[in-house]
């Protein structure tokens, strides 16, 4: 496990898009996780940073729905630059038409 640092509203857009029209690409459990920190944090600390230890699997998901909703990825513990940077590599891949995947 790695944890993935957002700010609370940035979780909030991620979790949105989790919830709405992607919601199979939320691996099981993610969207009750997330849901569960929320009602532990303060609402009102929208750029307060927040650090979730996250599975393979669900730092995938919420890198590709971070990516979505800031065109930036988040930040992630260093054991994790090498994950991100193959699914970085294989959005460009499934992406050849020009879109690029966001770059930290």
């Amino acid at each position: 496990m790695a944890h993935i640092v957002l700010t609370l509203a940035e979780w909030h857009a991620v979790s949105h898009e989790l919830r709405g029209t992607h919601y199979d690409a939320a691996p099981a459990g993610l969207n009750e996780r997330l849901h569960a920190f929320f009602q532990d944090t303060p609402r009102a600390w929208q750029d307060q940073p927040y650090a979730i230890d996250l599975d393979a699997s669900s730092i995938e998901a919420v890198w590709a729905m971070h990516a979505i909703v800031t065109s930036k990825p988040p930040t992630t513990s260093d054991r994790q630059d090498d994950v991100l940077a193959a699914m970085r590599i294989l959005y460009l891949h499934q992406h050849p038409d020009g879109d690029s995947a966001p770059v930290s």
